[in-house]
C-alpha cells in the first residue's frame, strides 16, 4: 500500500505507535522521538520535520517510537499530539499510525480517535482467529471508517496465475 502510493508520487509518513514493539522505528533506523514530541506543550514544525527520517522507498518517512510497556494514552498528550497531526498533515498527503495487533493490547482502540479511516494487516502465514473475526466485526461498526485489509507475507508461488 505504501509502495502505491509513493509510486503515484504521494508523500506518505508512518508514525511508529507500536510502543510494545517498535520494528518498523528499528528497521528504518528511525528517530525514537515521538513520545517526547507528544510530551512538549508547543513544537516549531520544523522541529517536527528534523525528527522525520526519509526511508529508502522513495516518498516514505518515518517517525519513530522509542517504545516501552506502555500505551497511547499513558503517554501521548491529547491535545499535543492532534496539533502534531495537524502539522504533519501540510506536508504529508497521507499519514499511516502503525500500532499493535488489535486483539493483543488497547493500543489500537485508543489511537483510533485520530485516524480518519482504519486498514488492518493480516499475515498469509497465519489463520484468522476467532479473536481476529470479532476484531474485524468491531472496526465494521465504526460508522464506515473502516476500509479493509491487507494481507502481507504473500508468497509469489502461491498466487494463481
Amino acid at each position: 500500500m505504501v509502495n502505491v502510493l509513493s509510486l503515484s508520487r504521494h508523500q506518505v509518513l508512518i508514525i511508529d505507535a507500536n510502543f510494545q514493539h517498535n520494528s518498523l522505528t528499528q528497521r528504518y533506523e528511525a528517530n525514537p522521538v515521538l513520545e517526547n514530541l507528544c510530551n512538549k506543550n508547543q513544537h516549531e514544525s520544523s522541529d517536527i520535520l528534523r525528527e522525520v527520517k526519509a526511508t529508502d522507498i522513495p516518498g516514505v518517512s518515518i517517525l519513530g517510537c522509542q517504545g516501552g510497556d506502555y500505551s497511547p494514552s499513558e503517554i501521548l498528550n491529547a491535545a499535543c499530539f492532534n496539533s502534531l497531526l495537524e502539522k504533519l498533515r501540510q506536508q504529508y498527503d497521507y499519514i499511516f499510525l502503525e500500532s499493535s495487533a488489535l486483539n493483543i493490547y488497547p493500543d489500537s482502540k485508543e489511537l483510533m480517535e485520530y485516524a480518519d479511516a482504519l486498514l488492518v494487516v493480516f499475515s498469509a502465514t497465519s489463520t484468522v482467529s476467532q479473536t481476529d473475526q470479532e476484531s474485524i466485526a468491531y472496526l465494521k461498526n465504526m460508522n464506515g471508517r473502516f476500509m479493509g485489509a491487507i494481507l502481507n507475507n504473500v508468497e509469489k508461488e502461491n498466487l494463481d496465475s
